[in-house]
């Protein structure tokens, strides 16, 4: 069973380490630990370790910052995205927040992502886009709000109706 307050971890292009940095920056203003490679990724094998933060009943949801460039990261169309959404499609309390940005359309993340995403076809997906290129603070904000919605959601699911909300 998923930790509801456990970790958010953020799958982004390195490319874009500043929007990712500005979600990250807002989901701690809302309370959420988030892990990013940046600060968090251990020396070693870097595919291994993604696995076992991924796998960790502790990481509690992911936002997927999918933008243009992913096409071309197979650690994340590979690794990153399946095991976010593999997890998210078990209804144990992990949420993935998928944010369609610079400049992708809703129909323009299927051919990003790669034929990895399986069973989360991203047609059905339910998908937050940003409108602006590069993002900006209010869109993170906008991003951290919905992860909070979800978490808060699955704590609420997670707690029986006697026992205190902690």
């Amino acid at each position: 069973m998923t930790d509801p307050t456990g970790l958010s971890f953020i799958s982004y292009r390195r490319s874009r380490v500043d929007e990712a940095a500005l979600i990250v920056g807002a989901q701690r203003d809302r309370g959420i630990p988030t892990w990013q490679d940046m600060a968090d990724l251990g020396s070693g094998l870097t595919e291994d370790e993604l696995r076992r933060v991924l796998s960790d009943p502790e990481t509690a949801g992911a936002v997927v910052l999918v933008t243009p460039e992913v096409v071309s990261s197979p650690m994340i169309r590979e690794v990153e995205v399946p095991l976010i959404l593999e997890r998210h499609l078990r209804n144990d309390g992990f949420s993935a927040v998928v944010v369609a940005a610079g400049g992708l359309n809703y129909g323009d993340l299927n051919s990003v992502l790669g034929p990895h995403v399986g069973a989360a076809y991203m047609a059905s997906w339910n998908v937050w886009k940003v409108a602006h290129d590069p993002m900006n603070e209010h869109d993170a904000a906008g991003i951290a709000d919905l992860m909070l919605e979800h978490r808060l959601g699955a704590i609420a699911n997670q707690v029986s109706s006697a026992g205190p909300l902690k």
